[in-house]
């Protein structure tokens, strides 16, 4: 016999050889990202709908708005896995699948009015997605279904196995670097229709460029325990620039769930360690909004730009002019309380956790950027200026659908003797809070959306009235806020058994309704996910009512029934 012993020893040793070298080595084969320093205040914006030289500040008050000015138009994808990215997909098809005038009476695909898109945790992929590809999003009759076929099928859980259990995944051992670093990887290696056409845009300064829809990526600060947005609005928070940031990485943080995936850390450029760095722009840069919200005090009544303020001061060093405020603890008095150490860096993790319905970051960007309460009925000057250069004064119909992929509750409780699982126990107690908070959320945003509406009624742009003239008159802003979800349809409806993901058997739109928050899910059952996604979005009310006072054109004949008769076609004129 053959003495293998020696044999397998050194091919051990060689082994163990290469593997120590690629550890040592994984350092310089993957870098961790760094989001850069801002180093000079931005120009003043300028929306037009003209290319730019250089890569504009990434805000509404910047990108190019080659949108109608007339109707204004915000998507929000909920968080749940690629249950929710599917169900937003479909969504997003029947809404591609519209046409509606814009300014001139063009027809055009009501998607491509979209002015911001905002998605959280598995929502953030389908928003991301669409921001990134646009109309090249959606298959030609006949042609191959990129997204659906390169992302929404992908099975997700073997990329996690790999980076736990394979060794050139091991670099999350290394400082300053962790699982959803991989994972960030991993998205923006995925391709779209080729090996150089990748999916997800490369940065936000590459979606800076193309324009609207503005993307509003949001995931929760485990510090300040508030939503933070991959917007230039929050990093200029952190004195950071968002245009060289990866959009991958944002995906990843937003959906980063606790344990499972390691937090993204981004770095609070305000505070260095670098002592040459000590008088440069970030060091004493604070943001005047900030201050004139604090120097006014708080009001009587509830300011979400006052509470705003005060979270967004927490994230700022202090200066002479305003002692006592900021996270600087070196320049405050000895009355300030416990010392700690500055606020160096932001760890992020699942969106879902401060909101599950991409609304909060984005009541938070618009209250950042009108520089004013969005709920109050007056104007400052700053406000009326910025809401002027942006055209809001044209504003004629406001369109807010929020795309709820969050499935529906099984149960399964009621059903047992007794309780003592403690998965089921979690996993109850994080839903019911999750879903309470949304809905809270939601009746929010249609609060501030029918707010919105009435503030914009009264904005008057161009020369005032002369003295003695009368004043202008209030246009009229309607306003729309369509909650798109799985209550839309009826779960009576039969479906195949492969969208249930099963070979035979029953299978309901009740099943489909209610399927886990997974990253892995059949061709079959992603279908059915987009299906129900379209057929949702003809079935709700506040879409249709939108759809038949923009004229619009297309067939909005819903592929799954409707919960409620007569709710597939658009209403009648009032």
């Amino acid at each position: 016999m053959t003495k293998l012993g020696p044999v397998l020893r050194l091919a051990a040793v060689a082994a163990l050889g290469v593997f120590l070298s690629n550890c040592a080595n994984l350092q310089h084969i993957y870098k961790p990202v760094r989001n850069a320093p801002l180093t000079a205040d931005a120009p003043p914006g300028d929306p037009s709908c003209t290319e730019r030289a250089a890569t504009p500040r990434y805000d509404l008050d910047h990108i190019k708005d080659c949108t109608s000015q007339q109707t204004f138009v915000v998507f929000a994808f909920s968080g749940g896995g690629i249950r929710s990215a599917s169900f937003g997909y479909g969504a997003l098809k029947a809404a591609h699948a519209m046409q509606v005038p814009n300014d001139e009476g063009a027809l055009r695909p009501l998607d491509s009015e979209i002015d911001v898109i905002s998605g959280v945790s598995g929502g953030s992929y389908t928003a991301a997605a669409y921001a990134s590809k646009r109309d090249a999003l959606f298959p030609a009759p006949g042609a191959p279904d990129y997204y659906r076929d390169n992302f929404l099928t992908h099975d997700f859980f073997a990329d996690l196995f790999a980076i736990y259990l394979e060794p050139w995944h091991w670099q999350w051992m290394l400082p300053n670097y962790g699982t959803n670093d991989e994972m960030a990887k991993i998205y923006g290696e995925v391709n779209f229709s080729s090996d150089s056409d990748k999916l997800f845009a490369r940065s936000f300064g590459d979606l800076a460029r193309k324009g609207r829809p503005l993307l509003i990526v949001q995931a929760t600060d485990y510090g300040n325990e508030q939503p933070f947005t991959f917007t230039q609005d929050d990093f200029d928070l952190i004195c950071s620039d968002v245009d060289d940031y990866p959009v991958s990485n944002a995906i990843a943080a937003s959906s980063a769930f606790p344990l499972l995936f390691s937090p993204i850390r981004l770095k609070n450029r305000h505070f260095t360690a670098n002592k040459a760095d000590l008088q440069g722009y970030c060091h004493s840069h604070r943001l005047p909004w900030v201050d004139a919200a604090l120097d006014a005090g708080e009001p009587e009544e509830l300011s979400r730009r006052y509470s705003r303020a005060e979270v967004a001061d927490a994230y700022l060093p202090s200066s002479p002019a305003h002692k006592g405020r900021g996270a600087n603890p070196y320049s405050r008095g000895s009355g300030a309380g416990p010392q700690q150490g500055p606020p160096k860096y932001l760890y992020l993790a699942d969106g879902g956790i401060a909101d599950n319905m991409a609304l909060r970051g984005l009541m938070n960007t618009v209250t950042m950027s009108l520089g004013s309460d969005p709920g109050s009925s007056g104007w400052t000057e700053r406000s009326a200026a910025i809401a002027c250069r942006v055209h809001l004064d044209q504003m004629r119909r406001l369109l807010v659908v929020v795309v709820d992929g969050e499935a529906r509750p099984n149960n399964e409780v009621s059903t047992l003797s007794s309780l003592s699982d403690l998965g089921i126990i979690l996993n109850s107690a994080t839903s019911a809070a999750i879903d309470a908070n949304g809905f809270e959320t939601m009746l929010a945003a249609e609060n501030m959306t029918r707010r919105i509406a009435a503030k914009m009624a009264k904005l008057h742009c161009g020369t005032p009235p002369a003295a003695g003239a009368a004043p202008q008159a209030d246009t009229e802003v309607k306003h729309y806020f369509a909650h798109v979800s799985f209550h839309d349809l009826s779960e009576a409806t039969a479906l195949d058994p492969a969208a249930c993901g099963k070979s035979e058997g029953d299978c309901m739109m009740s099943d489909v309704a209610r399927s886990g928050t997974s990253l892995d899910f059949s061709g079959p059952e992603v279908d059915a996910l987009v299906k129900a996604g379209s057929s949702a979005f003809f079935c709700n009310r506040s879409v249709l009512a939108f759809l038949r006072d923009s004229k619009a054109v297309g067939t909005t004949e819903p592929i799954y029934a409707c919960a409620k008769a007569g709710e597939k076609k658009l209403p009648p004129p009032p």
